[in-house]
């Protein structure tokens, strides 16, 4: 408790930190504690049409990603599901009923990556699109 009121964040990802508790243990009791499913993201794909329902500054700003859209519902992963101000912004955004699933802090931040690309990743590809459409 002492180390999270010096250094902030939540007790969960410190925990984790420093090694109490692994990165999933810390996801599975959130899901747990606000009876929200936990999902292994490495198991799951994510198509182009749902992840374009969230702007990726949205995405890595929240740490959250569209999973799947059913109807007037869309199933968003988040580390943290009592994070109402991601939830209720991305409501707004879509125009859908937001519904969270709980996802390990790593395994969200991989999947950002590699669905959205890093800074770096962006830049190259809008450099060769620009090379590309100067041919």
């Amino acid at each position: 408790m002492q180390h999270q009121d010096n250094q902030g964040g939540r007790l969960g990802s410190i925990l984790s930190q420093l090694g109490y508790v692994s990165d999933e243990d810390t996801a599975r009791i959130l899901s747990q504690q606000h009876g929200v499913p936990w999902v292994d993201l490495d198991y799951l794909r994510i198509d182009e049409a749902t992840l374009g329902l969230i702007p990726r500054r949205t995405a890595i700003r929240h740490q959250v990603l569209p999973l799947l859209k059913v109807g007037m519902a869309l199933v968003v992963v988040i580390t943290d599901p009592r994070n109402v101000i991601a939830l209720d912004e991305i409501k707004c955004i879509t125009g859908l009923r937001v519904e969270a699933v709980i996802a390990t802090e790593a395994s969200i931040q991989s999947a950002l990556e590699e669905y959205y690309g890093t800074e770096q990743t962006i830049e190259i590809k809008r450099v060769y699109e620009e090379l590309a459409s100067d041919c």
